[in-house]
């Protein structure tokens, strides 16, 4: 994954080196890099990741530390802050911060804690604030997990895949157990959902994540999972739905289905052809997140969702642009494996 810039707030420095793996860990599961053979790739391949420490060797995560990193994530104009830590207590110092980073419009995503307590820990408490509790293997709640009623939505946090190691050149890969690791699936979701439509504020990104997903107790809300467990293709498809379907414009082309869920059997996605550049399509060339090309399609506008070389590319948002000899269009469409 790629990660700029930082600041380490424990050491006061500019080397915000990742000392026990805990945050390689979780931005691994965010922003993994795809297609290298090597671990697993992140929900949100094509998203960046500022790197900002704020807890020691020991896991100990002060609130002045924190506060300081929230804000200068908040400077450096970041469109999400995910937060796998926490503790008992808040403080102004806490709510100050992220108050401030709700208020430039940044999304906060926060674990809800480990222990298995009636109780959301501080950061995820805070108004404003995605809580994220756990799911385990069995697509329950986790034990561990903490609840109640700021619960936002729970995402998968027993057993997870991610890096393990990232302290030497090795990197290793290991499964992963904590609501640390249940945060960052629903900041990569919410990645792709900004990837898809950028003026989404904070609170709606957070009424679409809760209003998309899976109940896997008790029907509606509960205090142990919030609305439900994470599901990313329902959050996709309603972040490009805003209003009534109608018919597309004459010049538009649109990619038929939307998202488009390549591990069906036998799935493709069509690129409907605009209807004043005629019938005949030249080429399709697919672009992923970060502007490179993947897959150009010589007459024909169906895809596959391989690139190629005949390898199926990863979830997240491509771009393509359909070639006629009437004109060529633009778009994009999420694609969720």
């Amino acid at each position: 994954f790629k990660v700029y810039g930082g600041i380490d707030y424990i050491n006061n420095d500019g080397d915000p080196i990742d000392d026990h793996g805990h945050g390689s860990s979780v931005s691994g599961i965010i922003a993994g890099t795809p297609n290298n053979a090597v671990g697993m790739a992140g929900v949100s391949a094509g998203a960046r990741i500022l790197a900002v420490k704020v807890c020691d060797v020991s896991g100990a995560c002060p609130h002045s530390a924190v506060a300081n990193g929230i804000r200068f994530a908040t400077a450096q104009g970041v469109k999400i802050i995910n937060l796998s830590l926490g503790g008992s207590s808040n403080s102004t110092l806490l709510s100050g911060a992220v108050a401030n980073a709700l208020a430039a419009k940044i999304t906060v995503v926060a674990a809800s804690g480990n222990d298995g307590a009636s109780s959301v820990s501080y950061p995820a408490a805070l108004l404003g604030v995605i809580a994220v509790a756990a799911s385990d293997s069995s697509d329950d709640v986790a034990s561990f997990s903490n609840s109640g009623s700021q619960i936002a939505l729970a995402a998968p946090g027993s057993g997870v895949l991610t890096i393990s190691d990232a302290t030497s050149s090795d990197f290793s890969y290991a499964g992963s157990t904590g609501t640390s690791f249940s945060a960052p699936y629903v900041s990569g979701v919410a990645a792709l959902m900004l990837g898809l439509s950028p003026n989404l504020t904070p609170f709606q990104v957070k009424d679409i994540l809760m209003s998309t997903a899976d109940d896997i107790t008790e029907e509606g809300f509960d205090n142990a999972t919030g609305t439900g467990r994470l599901n990313a293709q329902r959050a996709l498809q309603k972040t490009l739905i805003t209003g009534p379907l109608g018919a597309p414009p004459v010049n538009e082309t649109v990619p038929m289905p939307n998202p488009f869920i390549a591990s069906v059997p036998d799935a493709v996605v069509t690129f409907r052809v605009p209807e004043n550049f005629g019938d005949t399509v030249t080429a399709v060339k697919v672009y992923n997140a970060r502007g490179l090309l993947v897959r150009t399609l010589s007459n024909t506008n169906v895809w596959d969702g391989k690139n190629d070389d005949g390898k199926s590319v990863m979830s997240g948002v491509y771009f393509y642009e359909l070639q006629t000899p009437g004109g060529n269009s633009r778009s994009k469409l999420v694609l969720v494996r």
